[in-house]
């Protein structure tokens, strides 16, 4: 019994510590080809509302695992970054590409995407 009373209190020290050490490092992913810092994903994350003429209204993107992902009535897209090009990506299964628009305070405010049948323009609603 004093084996296993050792056993569980080495495993409980040795997460505890890695919880501790874990909490100071600075996470990186692979972002679609490329390191990048999580927060590089992070910025592009919300709700986007067509303005111009649209089969659908809205697009959610959103991060799944490490990649940025659209989501709408027609389906989940993955968004591939175009490396040496910031805030471009391609939407490969809709020969799509998106590039995201910035303000003067580099702030994404919408984006658009150009496809085969036209330009598609969406602002970034904010979260109130």
């Amino acid at each position: 019994m004093k084996k296993i009373n050792s056993v569980i209190i080495a495993i409980i020290f040795t997460v505890s510590c890695f919880t501790m050490h874990a909490k100071n490092l600075k996470f990186t992913i692979n972002f679609n080809g490329y390191i990048s810092d999580t927060t590089k994903l992070i910025e592009f994350k919300g709700k986007y509302v067509f303005t111009s003429p649209s089969p659908i209204a809205d697009v959610l993107v959103a991060i799944d695992k490490e990649n940025l992902v659209a989501i709408s009535t027609q389906g989940v897209f993955n968004l591939k970054a175009v490396e040496g090009k910031n805030d471009f990506f391609t939407i490969e299964d809709l020969n799509a590409e998106v590039v995201f628009v910035r303000d003067e305070n580099k702030k994404i405010t919408g984006f658009t995407a150009k496809t085969e049948d036209g330009t598609l323009v969406a602002k970034k609603e904010e979260i109130k």
